[in-house]
């Protein structure tokens, strides 16, 4: 894997924090250093977690299914790629404000839930990259590092523009993902 998977994976894996943390900025309405950190803080942590524990999945599945490891790979990310693709369809205004009403920025117990419940998809995306990549604490920091980048980008996105268009961001991330799941298989094949 080199930089540019890595940040291309890093950004797709965040789709969905972005969405809440712009959800977390229309709510804030002004922008507050302290607590724009820490809802940064409560995505990149969990995000970065759930991945290196996927990885560690995935290390000790690699023996097992070495030679499908592609083919694994290909599969988990088609899956959270269409998750996020189907969700970002299906998702409409009245959603939308549902989800909003759920979002507390200023409660910081409510910011780490929503954070651990946004990476169950590292989690499975690190399983793949544990079946085919034994180095990556260099991708774990360029994670933790855009995953607070993005969730910091989105509470000013929300503050500044409260009428985002919150459905098509989570499209291009399963669109990413499932590119990245395309190459991974293809290089796989024909190493």
């Amino acid at each position: 894997m080199d930089l540019l998977y890595a940040v291309l994976v890093s950004i797709s894996l965040n789709f969905d924090d972005l969405v809440l943390c712009i959800l977390s900025g229309l709510i804030l309405q002004h922008f507050r250093i302290k607590r724009s950190l820490l809802i940064a803080l409560a995505f990149a942590f969990p995000q970065t977690l759930f991945f290196f524990l996927g990885w560690l999945g995935g290390i000790g599945l690699k023996e097992l299914i070495s030679a499908f490891a592609p083919w694994v790979a290909l599969i988990i990310l088609t899956i959270v790629g269409g998750r996020m693709i189907y969700e970002g369809i299906k998702e409409n205004q009245e959603e939308e404000e549902k989800e909003k009403s759920k979002i507390d920025p200023l409660n910081v117990g409510v910011m780490i839930l929503l954070g651990f419940a946004t990476s169950f998809d590292a989690l499975a995306v690190g399983v793949s990259f544990g079946l085919l990549n034994d180095d990556i604490l260099w991708f774990i920091i360029i994670l933790f590092l855009i995953t607070f980048a993005i969730s910091l980008l989105g509470v000013g996105i929300g503050i500044k523009f409260p009428k985002a268009p919150l459905n098509r961001v989570a499209i291009l991330g399963g669109i990413i993902l499932i590119a990245i799941g395309i190459i991974i298989f293809v290089e796989g094949l024909f190493p």
